[in-house]
């Protein structure tokens, strides 16, 4: 897929390869959305200075402005319409009506829960520091990986760099699939925090056991064994 003159959502807490990354998608012609320090950043960029045209905050799009001190700043049909999509006539149709732009790559990472909690801290510390807007970022984009990139590693971009003309549907679920690893342990970490009585855990299947050794063999076995 070739995401010329494509519009990218950057939301990030940790910019980390953000200036570059940014200025490799406008030199490819994308439209960058952006919010609050995120856009700050982004515009500061020497050489993102020649495309300012090219980059818009997130509040000017949606022509509503960042409340409640930043808590919401991206929940609005306007971008969520944009990442949610689906390749048909009326949803076309809907998007044109009211002026919604199609969103095709979404860069999020979320707030530091666990870094914060991992020193000295209130529990109102902890509250502030859980992630929403990025989240449902992360999950709409996921939903609709088929058509939309998802980043939510700064470890990703130069990956992506090297490999954008190969970006098909494998690739996309590659990263979709790791956006929901990061959410899920993100949502964990969060539960754990506020339930001690909590523990989850995660398991990567390695290798197919030999046969006998998974429980639901247990009654075959069983039925063959000699009188």
């Amino acid at each position: 897929m070739n995401f010329l003159n494509h519009t990218v959502l950057i939301s990030v807490y940790d910019k980390t390869g953000i200036s570059q990354f940014s200025n490799f998608l406008l030199e490819r012609k994308c439209t960058i959305l952006s919010s609050g320090g995120t856009y700050n950043y982004i515009v500061s960029v020497p050489e993102n200075k020649k495309f300012l045209e090219n980059i818009h905050k997130i509040e000017d799009y949606i022509s509503f402005p960042h409340i409640l001190g930043g808590r919401v700043k991206t929940l609005h049909p306007k971008i969520y319409g944009g990442i949610l999509n689906r390749d048909t006539p009326n949803d076309y149709a809907e998007m044109i009506k009211h002026c919604i732009w199609p969103i095709d790559i979404v860069v999020v990472n979320l707030y530091p829960f666990k870094k914060v909690i991992s020193k000295n801290h209130s529990v109102d510390d902890a509250i502030e520091n859980i992630d929403i807007g990025g989240v449902s970022l992360i999950r709409a984009a996921f939903k609709n990986y088929k058509s939309k990139l998802i980043f939510t590693n700064p470890s990703q971009y130069l990956f992506a760099q090297m490999n954008w003309n190969k970006i098909d549907i494998n690739f996309r679920f590659a990263f979709a699939i790791q956006a929901m690893n990061y959410i899920s342990q993100y949502d964990i970490e969060i539960t754990q925090y506020f339930d001690k009585s909590m523990k989850y855990k995660s398991y990567q299947h390695i290798s197919p056991l030999k046969y006998g050794c998974n429980p639901h063999h247990l009654h075959h076995l069983v039925a063959h064994l000699p009188n």
